[in-house]
């Protein structure tokens, strides 16, 4: 064994060069950074864009350095399969939060916990993927290299860090499992015991969780056992551990989420979690807006949460039987947006909120253009052939008709012409044109506390986007305050930019401006249409504390296509004026109800509800 800090004697090309032939793939040498392991807390890390590093003066403390091609093995295993890409990263991350999170720690608490589930999930997979390539070549370094990492840890201490030492016996256990070892082998046969006693007396479950399918449960004993795992059984969650490295060897996104209720519980009530004993982790910056889309807009990111040792359950509210931020807007269990702003605090707060809102509305987004129908076109059609009379025009006769029935022409008997009928009216489908205005006075929902406004406003605008059409932004609050976009744009960035700007002051509706953009003309024919989402306090935009501009709504509504009120709440104050004035109001009370909102605020666009023919 190499004598501690001395790194002398240390052939890191040729262990390189082994580990990438054991993966058959090609990757630039590693970067020895020695003394930067104890910042980073492990002796060799990953990072992206795909860079191995090595602290080998931390690895010969440690005993690694005699092991080298199995810890760049394990590091390549990040490259290559668990994550393989930041966003893959971030998706894993991500499920461990919400397990975090409906297991009830507080969302600033959330973030280092779920990273470090997302490395030992990570380092589980690749693990076991290089021993079962090392023994196709009859090595085994890499049980080995945890032969030497776990002989000094084979007593954890006891205080805070306990339940982490019960976790790390479950991890041990179940490498011991999936590569067929003896008991005692990388751990005690014995969990450490855990304090209080929860149930484990006799080296099985004792009565509670136990592994395997969920049987003839029911649904609600499904439900009511999966809020009382927070409960750990070492024993039991070993060989779950296992099970589920083995099942989703291919697919670590796919088995995070199991794989964090499984061990959530080990680290809800924890405050160490440095134990320093991972052989690498993945180092991550900030996410950028476009990856904030791809993470929150995967499908498995709304997935319910679901306990290895039961089953999926449908419709289950998590471990605590509360559901985490879930929205009629997705399937499943959301994330919650003040959750996803605590776990992505590193990445730009706005970012988050606008990929929050686009991900939540794109199931809801439909392409949305508006009909249109030409009544003075009237056109026919060929129909079916009939009768040609004496009397009729002659040069009605269909002759090729007639002379296919027979040679012998008889007028009246045997002559056909063809008939005509009706076309349907011609349609024409074109872009939609969206002024759009959103309150952002202080009696409105705050975008960044899921506000049903900004979702509204989202999935209608995204909706026009989506079909070619234009959108322009205004967010209004008092006198002065009024910011949006510069006219009517197809730029998503700037559109939600807008959307989720909030003023936070009393509420004046701009009726200067909107006389302005829409000024008397020759024709009061207009493709635009006006959608306002505001709350109960909307009497201003008919006038109220603004007397000298109080026809300015109606007399805009004559040169709009449609206009439409979205008012957040059940107050229906404005209701009377606004059908006076020819708007349309419609109601939304909560998040949930906001994608049934807007379809009809689509189908009143588009002229759908008066064309049952769609």
């Amino acid at each position: 064994m190499t004598t501690a800090h001395d790194t002398r004697d240390v052939d890191v090309d040729g262990a390189w060069r082994e580990a990438l032939r054991l993966w058959n793939i090609s990757l630039h040498a590693p970067a020895v950074r020695d003394g930067d392991g104890a910042r980073i807390g492990s002796f060799a890390w990953f990072s992206f864009p795909p860079a191995v590093h090595i602290d080998l003066t931390r690895a010969s403390e440690v005993g690694a350095a005699d092991h080298l091609e199995s810890v760049f093995a394990h590091e390549i295993g990040h490259h290559v399969l668990a994550p393989s890409t930041r966003i893959n990263q971030l998706k894993i991350t991500h499920q461990m939060a919400r397990s975090l999170t409906a297991g009830g720690v507080a969302a600033a608490d959330v973030g280092d916990r779920a990273r470090l589930l997302a490395n030992l999930w990570c380092d589980i997979v690749i693990n076991d993927r290089v021993v079962a390539m090392q023994r196709r070549c009859g090595r085994h370094g890499m049980i080995e290299l945890w032969r030497t990492l776990t002989a000094t840890t084979r007593s954890g201490p006891s205080g805070p860090s306990a339940m982490i030492d019960v976790m790390w016996w479950v991890i041990h256990r179940g490498y011991e499992l999936l590569w067929s070892l003896p008991a005692g082998e990388l751990c005690p046969p014995a969990p450490p015991p855990v304090e209080p006693p929860r149930g484990e007396t006799d080296g099985t479950s004792g009565g509670g969780l136990r592994p395997g399918s969920p049987g003839n449960r029911s649904a609600a004993d499904l439900r009511a056992e999966l809020a009382r795992i927070t409960q750990v059984f070492p024993i039991a969650d070993a060989q779950m551990l296992a099970d589920l490295a083995r099942s989703y060897a291919t697919d670590p996104i796919g088995g995070a989420l199991p794989c964090s209720m499984l061990l959530a519980p080990y680290l809800i009530d924890e405050r160490d979690l440095d134990p320093g004993r991972s052989c690498g982790g993945v180092s991550m910056t900030a996410a950028t807006a476009a990856e904030l889309e791809e993470v929150l807009g995967d499908a498995r990111m709304s997935e319910e949460p679901w306990h290895p040792g039961i089953g999926r359950v449908p419709s289950a509210a998590g471990l605590t039987g509360r559901s985490s931020g879930r929205t009629a807007t997705g399937a499943g269990q959301g994330y919650g947006l003040a959750e996803t702003l605590a776990l992505y605090a590193g990445s730009p707060p706005d970012a988050v909120v606008s990929a929050w809102y686009q991900t939540r509305a794109r199931v809801a987004v439909r392409p949305l253009r508006q009909r249109l129908r030409k009544p003075e076109q009237v056109d026919t059609i060929p129909g079916p052939d009939e009768l040609w009379e004496i009397g009729d025009d002659l040069t009605d006769i269909d002759w090729p008709t007639t002379l296919a029935r027979g040679t012998d022409v008889i007028a009246g008997v045997t002559t056909r012409r063809r008939s005509l009928l009706a076309d349907e009216p011609d349609r024409t489908e074109q872009p939609v044109e969206l002024d759009l205005y959103i309150d952002s006075s202080g009696s409105m929902p705050q975008p960044a506390t899921e506000s049903p406004a900004v979702l509204a406003g989202t999935i209608v605008a995204l909706s026009v986007l989506s079909a070619g059409g234009h959108v322009r932004v205004t967010s209004f609050s008092g006198r002065a305050l009024v910011s949006g976009t510069h006219g009517y744009t197809r730029n998503t960035v700037s559109v939600m930019a807008a959307l989720t700007t909030y003023h936070g002051h009393g509420t004046v509706f701009p009726l200067d401006l909107l006389a302005r953009r829409h000024p008397p003309r020759a024709e009061n024919i207009s493709t635009t249409h006006l959608l306002v989402l505001s709350d109960d306090g909307l009497e201003s935009m008919f006038g109220r504390g603004q007397e000298q501009y109080a026809e300015v709504a109606a007399e805009t509504r004559t040169r709009l296509a449609t206009g439409t009120l979205v008012i957040i709440g059940a107050g229906r104050s404005v209701d009377e004026k606004a059908d006076a004035a020819g708007y349309r109001v419609v109601h939304v009370d909560s998040i949930d109800q906001t994608p049934a909102v807007c379809a009809r605020i689509a189908a009143g666009i588009a002229g759908w509800e008066a064309d049952d023919d769609r």
